[in-house]
């Protein structure tokens, strides 16, 4: 998963660096820009990701000191 967040913003920076007029492109039904809705959703993405890791290492590692 951390492989896929990383993933995910390096085509992010890529994009804005190489194609600013795809990031620019309003998506279609709201106006918004793909690169503002790109941002916006990278943060909750990655969140998700690393709640995901503390339940799943939460699980498989016993405490220290046991």
């Amino acid at each position: 998963m951390a492989l896929v967040t990383g993933g995910i913003f390096a085509v992010f920076l890529l994009l804005s660096a190489f194609a600013p007029g795809a990031m620019a492109a309003p998506l279609p039904g709201g106006g918004v820009p793909a690169g503002v809705m790109a941002g916006l959703l990278h943060p909750p993405f990655t969140v998700a990701v690393l709640w995901w890791y503390e339940r799943t290492a939460g699980r498989r590692e016993r405490e220290v000191g046991r």
